[in-house]
């Protein structure tokens, strides 16, 4: 069977600066390279992994920039895994449209906005010119993925109603229960993905 990974991460940290990385063991403080994850595939478990999509890491602010470009590159390169990719991007901010616009091509999928760290506050996500940008998202064909705490999930499904043209989806969960009950809820919501 052939499939396609939606949701890769690698990132070298000489390259990009990853403060969440900090005080983590080294099981997750290292570089992850494309060809680490390549080495992890087991070929006789009746799967090739023909194509990726890759996510943004999280890195500074600073390197936001470089990351993008080098993931342009990577999916520009026929050779390379990655068909396409979710980038980083400040949804509660001005500017975000110009800086979408900037980035749009053939390889990007979605933007990713990481709302469970300390500068983004509760509720972010409700913010008018958050949903705002979340519907520009729609309008130009691309997916949000919103990375929120469990208890901001309810503010998720609250964005996801108010863009019903954008699929949002929530791959950062740390306690099921909750989640499987908001997960229910939002099963009544076409665009909301879990």
């Amino acid at each position: 069977m052939r499939i396609i990974d939606t949701h890769l991460h690698i990132w070298n940290k000489e390259e990009f600066s990853l403060p969440w990385l900090d005080g983590e063991g080294e099981v997750l403080n290292r570089t992850y390279s494309l060809e680490d994850y390549k080495n992890a595939l087991e070929p006789d478990k009746g799967y090739e992994v023909e194509a990726a999509v890759y996510v943004e890491v999280d890195c500074a602010r600073r390197d936001k920039e470089k990351e993008n470009l080098f993931i342009a590159g990577c999916c520009a390169n026929p050779g390379q895994l990655f068909a396409g990719a979710c980038i980083s991007g400040y949804l509660n901010e001005e500017g975000f449209k110009g800086y979408i616009d900037k980035y749009a091509s053939e390889y990007v999928k979605g933007v990713r906005q990481v709302l469970h760290v300390p500068e983004a506050l509760p509720g972010t996500c409700l913010g008018q010119l958050f949903v705002e940008n979340v519907r520009y998202l729609g309008k130009k064909g691309l997916v949000f993925e919103g990375c929120v705490r469990n208890a901001e999930l309810g503010d998720l499904y609250e964005t996801a109603k108010a863009c019903p043209d954008t699929t949002i989806w929530e791959l950062w969960t740390r306690i099921l229960f909750p989640f499987r009950r908001l997960q229910r809820k939002n099963s009544s919501i076409r665009n909301a993905g879990y």
